[in-house]
């Protein structure tokens, strides 16, 4: 048998910061939409 593993795609801090932030965008603007309150909304 073969130990060899399929490479994982990997991605930066600055990447996975960015992703977060637009996640986190998007989720505020749904619960706005909705008429309801979050710790994000202002």
């Amino acid at each position: 048998m073969s130990d060899q593993h399929p490479k994982l795609d990997t991605m930066s801090l600055e990447e996975a910061t960015i992703s977060n932030m637009w996640e986190m965008a998007a989720i505020v603007e749904a619960t706005k939409t909705r008429g309801l309150r979050c710790i994000f909304c202002c």
